[in-house]
């Protein structure tokens, strides 16, 4: 199975994000269903269940050392180079909270066998993703940037 860590997004949040998606509609990109809308603290890949039953205990004590936060989802932008966005998301404002949260859970998927990441973590929340054949890039990247959104939800 696929696994990741993930805060799920309250409901209200979820038909905001399906709203901002229809903005982006007349593009043939591959968007997030309708309630599978995340954000992923740390991607696992393909586990087994062994594996999925070890990380449970350490999630619960790191969930029940942190205190509820807000978040504040802020523009969109995109992963890739312009001319092929590969990723269209929505960003997080930095967060103090949420960098300690990704910290201790890093730590612990680490501490039981888990590759460190090679990249830094880049709080968002993805929208879509682009098809190989996808054509008119650069009026999708001028939508992108022209769209304003903004959404605080707290986490708890």
């Amino acid at each position: 199975m696929r696994l990741f860590i993930a805060i799920p997004l309250e409901e209200t949040l979820q038909r905001q994000l399906e709203k901002l998606t229809q903005e982006l509609d007349s593009f043939p990109l591959r968007f997030v269903r309708k309630g599978n809308f995340h954000l992923t603290l740390r991607f696992l890949g393909n586990c087994d269940a062994s594996t999925y039953k070890r990380l449970l205990p350490g999630l619960e004590k790191i969930s029940l050392r942190h205190s509820p936060f807000s978040l504040r989802l802020q523009r969109l932008g995109f992963f890739g180079p312009s001319h092929h966005p590969r990723v269209i998301w929505v960003g997080l404002l930095p967060s103090s909270p949420l960098e300690s949260l990704v910290k201790d859970v890093v730590h612990w998927v680490q501490s039981i066998g888990f590759a460190p990441e090679d990249r830094p973590f880049r709080g968002h929340v993805t929208l879509a993703r682009s098809k190989k054949s996808t054509r008119h890039l650069q009026k999708l990247v001028e939508k992108i940037e022209k769209i304003s959104f903004s959404y605080t939800f707290e986490v708890e």
